[in-house]
């Protein structure tokens, strides 16, 4: 049979159209020399990759009705006409390597019939993307948390395949559906992908299948995409994603081991889908005992201010973008960076530097936020773009009202703000107090401020924990946090009433519940941390009130259950931070919570980030 093209690329989206435009565009140098298609298949109804891949160039294919992975590859097989096949996950981005080379390693290896790739994640470190077949032992020890033991035996290492591997081309027993590459000759003659898998464990039988038709599965590592990897079954026990999880893992064992071990091993394999996060209430937190530091040794800011941190950990250390001002008493942003998370390089800009500070981000004077912009949170989305959304201080100067602006960089220096707030007051809790509500300088005291942002893999959706100020029916004027979901990041959606209730009467945050800062658990849930304070320690016109950082987890982001701990980081009598701490930024890593805030000694501006840790895992 003659094949028009050298190979077919099937991309299935579902509810992923954020993702497709970085993952098509990306796709250009891996297929230099290389006759290709590229199909994308929509399995929602929303018109959304449409959309997305509009201009691209691409083919797509809308689905009626919705169906399961296995039964979508199969369809995009069907639909296309190249020699060989791969399908690749929407959530990923080329990095390195050519499909060429892959192709031509796989012709002059017949009796290889699978590809892999070697997969990365944002910080840069390696996914762990190749295993060998599941055996008994496997899914029992994981069944029992091996996945989180301290140390793992030898047997237990080999079978997952933890050792690093070098740089050469290397066998495997299977590797994950986020990159699968084949001739398609091999694809038919199996028949396809088993579509009585809706979900899950069909890449581990398409290996199989493969290994008794005679063919191989190998890692072709010259070819590095990076992956939005996110379980959905993971994070919601007893969700639709977990009960597809288990079903396919009962077919997948009934298939290679016959029904009655495969009973057995079903509950094992479940254990780790309802496994605990690796750490539900963290703490105690031990502080570090020097505030952050330049590498000189001195403050980061000549101002003496220096508060509400958002700190990212990457590949070669961390970064911050904090709240400060210019020597033109601009407040803005500006981003410092550090190997350890201790001792950090404050940008500056390379020409014309501001003899105070430099800004990365500041509102022009005929912006919307002109007064100033604070309180920003930074994240990188499944695109490689920066996006930070901060606090924009609506006009007139001094109204205390407040919305949620955005911006977005490539680098996380140079910002382009998006014109208008992206998200504005609508309810009565986020509203603030109008003389006129149709002329918003009538205005005083509310509205949304403060977001934490995290991109969603398992839905391809944005999702945003923000502060809003106002008085809800039957209640008082105060700080509440609320819940929003947007599919570009842009427009959102958020949910009527505040998802965290203030504390209890009498409780150390039944004052208000402020400065929120959310971030998935790699093992499923959510942990959120905020500023509280309780009605005893308000102060009429300070500038910093008093309060203390709590904790609360959540399975889905929207129930949360409160730290027994709380507070779990208070002011000291006598210390830098004696009169209050807030503005919590967490990261999860190595078996611990990292958690950057910042304190101050009395009710003034005067503060410092400092960081405390716990063990987490």
């Amino acid at each position: 049979m003659t094949h028009p093209f050298d190979l077919s690329i099937v991309i299935i989206s579902h509810g992923h159209a954020a993702m497709l435009p970085a993952c098509v565009s990306s796709l250009a140098p891996a297929l230099e020399g290389l006759h290709a298609e590229i199909l994308v298949i929509d399995n929602l109804q929303d018109g959304a990759a449409g959309r997305a891949v509009a201009g691209l160039p691409v083919r797509l294919v809308e689905n009626a009705v919705p169906r399961g992975f296995a039964a979508n590859v199969n369809a995009g097989a069907r639909a296309t006409t190249g020699r060989c096949l791969l399908f690749l996950n929407p959530d990923t981005r080329h990095r390195n390597g050519r499909l060429g080379d892959a192709l031509r390693f796989l012709d002059a290896h017949p009796e290889i019939g699978l590809l892999g790739c070697r997969l990365f994640n944002h910080d840069g470190t390696t996914q762990q993307s190749f295993r060998r077949f599941p055996s008994p032992a496997v899914p029992l020890a994981r069944g029992f948390g091996a996945d989180h033991w301290p140390w793992r035996p030898r047997w237990y290492r080999e079978a997952m395949m933890e050792q690093p591997a070098g740089g050469a081309p290397f066998r495997v027993d299977w590797v994950i559906g986020a990159f699968l590459l084949l001739r398609r000759a091999d694809f038919d003659r199996l028949g396809g992908m088993d579509e009585g898998f809706r979900l899950y464990y069909e890449d581990v039988d398409l290996a199989w299948r493969l290994r008794r038709a005679g063919l191989q599965s190998w890692v072709f590592p010259a070819m590095r995409f990076l992956h939005e990897h996110q379980r959905a079954s993971a994070k919601r026990p007893l969700s639709r994603a977990w009960r597809w999880h288990v079903a396919s893992a009962a077919r997948y064992f009934t298939k290679t081991l016959g029904r009655g071990l495969a009973g057995l091993l079903l509950l094992a394999q479940a254990a780790p889908a309802i496994a605990e996060p690796r750490c539900r209430f963290p703490g105690p937190f031990t502080r570090v005992d020097q505030p952050m530091r330049s590498q000189a040794g001195g403050p980061l800011s000549p101002l003496g201010i220096v508060a509400d941190p958002s700190v990212l950990r990457h590949g070669t250390g961390y970064s911050m973008w904090f709240t400060n001002a210019d020597s033109r008493m601009r407040t803005g942003i500006v981003r410092a960076d550090s190997p350890d998370g201790l001792r950090w390089i404050v940008w500056r800009a390379p020409r014309g530097a501001d003899r105070v500070m430099d800004l990365v981000l500041a509102a022009p004077t005929d912006a919307w936020d002109a007064p100033g912009l604070e309180t920003a949170d930074v994240l990188v989305g499944p695109d490689g773009i920066y996006r930070m959304y901060y606090t924009g201080n609506h006009r007139p100067e001094g109204s205390v009202t407040y919305a949620i602006g955005l911006a977005t960089s490539r680098d996380g220096v140079t910002w382009t703000r998006h014109p208008a707030p992206v998200l504005e007051p609508r309810a009565a809790w986020e509203r603030p107090l109008c003389a006129n509500p149709a002329n918003p300088a009538t205005c005083r005291h509310g509205g949304v401020l403060e977001p934490s942002v995290l991109h969603d893999a398992a839905s391809g959706h944005y999702r945003m924990w923000y502060v809003g100020l106002g008085e809800p029916p039957g209640s008082f004027r105060s700080y509440r946090i609320g819940h929003a979901t947007s599919s570009d990041g842009v427009n959102w959606t958020r949910r009527p009433a505040p998802i965290f209730a203030l504390g209890a009467r009498g409780a150390w945050d039944a004052m208000w519940t402020s400065h929120v800062n959310v971030v998935a658990d790699p093992g499923g849930g959510f942990h959120m941390f905020y500023f509280g304070s309780a009605p005893g320690d308000y102060r009429d016109g300070v500038e910093m009130q008093r309060g203390a950082i709590g904790h609360a987890f959540s399975e889905d982001g929207i129930r949360w259950e409160r730290n027994p701990r709380n507070p779990i980081i208070a002011p000291r009598p006598n210390s830098r931070d004696a009169w209050t701490v807030g503005g919590p930024a967490a990261v999860i890593e190595e078996g611990r919570i990292r958690l950057w805030f910042f304190g101050g000694p009395t009710s003034g501006l005067a503060s410092e980030v400092q960081l405390a840790e716990a063990a987490c895992g």
